[in-house]
């Protein structure tokens, strides 16, 4: 296969089911258990609130967890208990403005 460009990304060549939703305002870290626990850590004084920024971005925490709980729970509703998604993985949705679909 040849190596993918820029312009050609590995994620178009996939042909099972998949989707690409991001948190624009998350940084690479707030998909882990890190993006409740630094606020706290900056909360108290024993880390600059720009390293916050750095690793989880600036989304809000409790808000950002609940958006992942819900789409992986739609995910999984549809993919391992055969239930309806209700639409949520389709496309963007009015009640989650944060969350991007990515072609």
């Amino acid at each position: 296969m040849p190596s993918a460009t820029a312009a050609t990304p590995p994620w178009r060549h996939l042909r099972g089911w998949h989707r690409n939703i991001q948190l624009p305002s998350a940084g690479h870290y707030s998909y882990t258990d890190l993006q409740a626990q630094f606020p706290q850590v900056a909360a108290a004084g024993m880390m600059p609130a720009s390293e916050v920024t750095k690793t989880v971005g600036t989304v809000d925490s409790a808000r950002s967890l609940h958006i992942q709980r819900t789409y992986l729970g739609a995910f999984f509703d549809l993919h391992l208990r055969h239930m309806p998604d209700h639409g949520l993985l389709d496309g963007p949705s009015p009640h989650y403005p944060e969350a991007v679909f990515i072609d």
